[in-house]
């Protein structure tokens, strides 16, 4: 469980499943840095070497840079990968994010903050 650390306020929530969006969190990482995400290891490794065949040290240029243009089958490959947040099995144990387009007072149970 999360605790509030200075300056910071936690808000405890039950929200019903049809309000929210799961993603893997570790996924999200390399979407918020404009990431392939990878299948596997395997698949992570075979991306790395494309990126360095084509001298592309910095992947995230893709999206934010005219690098892109230059690179746009490369470009829409790191762009579909982000689907694969929203793949999460029942079995495994991936850490899961939760999140909300609203927030509703109702749903609201505890509000933490120190």
């Amino acid at each position: 469980m999360l605790q509030p650390v200075e300056d910071t306020v936690i808000l405890e929530l039950e929200v019903e499943r049809e309000h929210v969006v799961i993603t893997d969190f570790d996924k999200w990482g390399y979407v918020v840095n404009y990431w392939y995400v990878p299948l596997d290891k395997e698949d992570e490794k075979k991306h790395n070497e494309e990126l360095k065949k084509n001298g592309i040290g910095d992947e995230s240029a893709l999206y934010m840079s005219h690098k892109g243009n230059f690179y746009p089958m490369l470009k829409n490959k790191i762009i579909k990968s982000w689907e694969r947040i929203f793949e999460i099995s029942e079995e495994s144990d991936v850490l899961t994010q939760a999140t909300l387009w609203e927030i509703k007072k109702e749903w609201l149970v505890k509000v933490l903050y120190d």
